[in-house]
């Protein structure tokens, strides 16, 4: 009843896909919270880094505003409230959630929904890529993830990047660093349609087996943009594999953000 089939069938694939997209609309609309205000919507880019290598065990349990934390499950574009770790499966500790409870702490935002987009798709597929991996058809994929936060009552409000030990590999990459960059952040801001979208860039943790980190850092640290805002993980508590931080580092590199 109320379903015209013959032009749905006319339409064909582009009349699927419209279905589709309205029915995962209803389901948000109505299985969203009622809030109190609009949440704050950030996603996180990253690979092993925003992943976690520690104890998951060993992750500090100072989350003070759990039931208003929520995370965007990928498969299903449903909110999860209060997230246990790991944030991506085949991790552990993850900064993401002390970022958020800090993020509520401070006054900031009653909600916030933490949107995990992919690191790379493509031609490209590993850390090795380092901020190469930023293409396009990765941001396309995200911005289908923050529509979805964004019709659960979300407002899109920041992007952050946990990168980019892969740009230690040689001196060409480190030297490249800094305007590749830029271009991610003008390329995600178009995506998004927010021209002066809120970009957080954190550095990687030192590694002595990788003389170049030292020269990345400063890059990094010296890049200036409107709307960009660096934190560093200068003296947190570091694994023994470059770039990893310690359960207690995810949690110090999450509440600098």
């Amino acid at each position: 009843r109320g379903y015209d089939c013959e032009g749905f069938h006319a339409r064909g694939v582009e009349g699927i896909m419209a279905y589709i997209r309205a029915w995962i609309l209803w389901l948000l609309l109505s299985t969203s919270p009622a809030w109190a205000d609009p949440p704050k919507i950030f996603t996180l880019h990253g690979a092993s880094g925003i992943l976690g290598h520690d104890s998951i065990e060993n992750a500090p349990d100072t989350i003070s505003h759990g039931d208003h934390i929520w995370k965007l499950e990928i498969d299903s574009l449903t909110l999860t409230q209060n997230p246990p770790h790991p944030f991506r499966a085949g991790g552990t500790v993850s900064p993401a959630y002390y970022f958020a409870d800090e993020y509520i702490a401070a006054g900031k935002a009653a909600d916030v929904i933490l949107v995990d987009c992919p690191f790379t798709l493509g031609v490209l597929g590993n850390w090795h890529d380092g901020v190469r991996a930023y293409n396009q058809a990765a941001a396309d994929v995200c911005q289908t993830r923050i529509d979805a936060a964004i019709a659960a009552g979300g407002v899109y409000s920041g992007a952050i990047f946990y990168c980019c030990e892969g740009d230690t590999d040689n001196d060409t990459k480190v030297n490249d660093f800094q305007s590749l960059f830029l271009a991610v952040m003008e390329r995600y801001r178009a995506t998004s349609g927010i021209s002066d979208l809120p970009i957080i860039l954190t550095t990687i943790a030192t590694c002595s087996r990788r003389p170049r980190v030292n020269a990345l850092q400063s890059k990094m640290s010296s890049l200036t943009a409107g709307g960009l805002y660096h934190v560093t993980t200068a003296n947190l508590p570091q694994l023994d594999a470059c770039f990893h931080l310690t359960a207690l580092g995810q949690e110090g590199v999450g509440r600098r953000m």
